[in-house]
C-alpha cells in the first residue's frame, strides 16, 4: 500500500518477497517491516521501489547484528542525507547535494544508491585510498571489531563532518563496499516478479508422494462414500510414483 503497487501487480510483489526469502535473504515478515518503515521516507514507489528497498535491506544487514539494527543504521543514514548540516558540508566542497540527488533519481536511482554514488565520487576526489580502506574494513568478520575499525578510519581520514554520526557510517560502509552486489540484488528481485515462484513450489511440493499420501488420507477421512474419488487418487499415485499399492477393489 505504501509503495502504491497496482492491484494487478500484487502477485508479482509476493513473488519478489518470496524469491528473496527463498534465496537466503530476510524472511517475508522482516521485509514487510522494512518496507513499512522506509517506503515513505525514501519515496520508493511500485515494484521498482520495492526492489530498491529489498536490495538496500540485504546490503545493510551485512553490517548489522539483526534486521532491526540494520534498520536503525539506515534510518540514521536517511536523516543525515537530508540534514542541513550535510547540505552545508557538501556545499563547502562545491557540491549541490539535493540537486545531485534529484539528478541521480531522475536517472533511475533510488535514494540509497544515489547518495552512495555521490559519497563515492567525493571520496575519490578526497583520497582514492579511502574506498579501498572501506572494502578491507568490511572484510573483518567480528562486528564489534569492524565497527571500531570503521570509526578509526573516519578519524584517520577526517570524515566525521561528511558522515554525521557513527550509524550513518555503519550503513554506508557495506553500500560503498558492495555496490555491484546491490545492483545484482535489485535486478534479481525484479526478475522474480515475472516468475510464478510461489505456485511452482507449491505444485512441486504437492507432486511429492508424501503430500499425495496426506491428501489421500484427508479424502478417506472426509468422504467415506467417495469411492470413485479414491479410485482416481489410486491411479494418480501409481502414475506419479509407482511405489504405492491401492487398498480398493480392482
Amino acid at each position: 500500500d505504501r509503495l502504491n503497487i497496482a492491484p494487478e501487480n500484487f502477485h508479482a510483489a509476493q513473488n519478489m518477497m518470496y524469491g528473496i526469502s527463498k534465496s537466503g535473504g530476510p524472511v517475508i515478515a522482516e521485509q514487510t517491516q522494512w518496507i513499512e518503515k522506509f517506503a515513505g521516507k525514501t519515496g520508493a514507489q511500485g515494484l521498482e521501489g520495492m526492489a530498491e528497498l529489498s536490495a538496500t535491506m540485504q546490503i545493510a544487514m551485512k553490517n548489522g547484528a539483526s534486521a532491526s539494527a540494520a534498520a536503525e543504521n539506515f534510518d540514521h543514514f536517511l536523516q543525515t542525507t537530508f540534514s542541513k548540516k550535510t547540505d552545508s558540508w557538501f556545499a563547502s566542497q562545491g557540491v549541490d547535494l539535493q540537486g545531485s540527488l534529484l539528478e541521480h533519481q531522475q536517472n533511475g536511482m533510488g535514494v540509497s544508491e544515489a547518495m552512495t554514488h555521490i559519497v563515492q565520487m567525493q571520496l575519490e576526489k578526497m583520497n582514492p585510498a579511502i574506498l579501498d580502506t572501506f572494502k578491507r574494513t568490511m572484510q573483518i568478520e567480528d562486528l564489534s571489531a569492524r565497527s571500531n575499525a570503521l570509526q578509526s578510519m573516519v578519524t584517520q581520514f577526517n570524515l566525521g563532518e561528511m558522515f554525521g554520526d557513527a550509524q550513518t557510517v555503519e550503513f554506508l560502509a557495506p553500500m560503498l563496499a558492495n555496490m555491484e552486489e546491490y545492483r545484482q540484488l535489485k535486478a534479481s528481485a525484479m526478475q522474480a516478479t515475472s516468475k510464478n515462484l510461489i505456485n511452482a513450489d507449491f505444485s512441486a511440493q504437492m507432486a511429492s508422494p508424501i503430500e499425495q499420501t496426506k491428501a489421500l488420507r484427508r479424502l478417506f477421512a472426509s468422504s467415506a462414500p467417495g469411492y470413485a474419488n479414491i479410485r482416481r487418487w489410486c491411479k494418480t499415485l501409481r502414475k506419479s510414483s509407482g511405489r504405492f499399492g491401492c487398498l480398493t477393489a480392482r
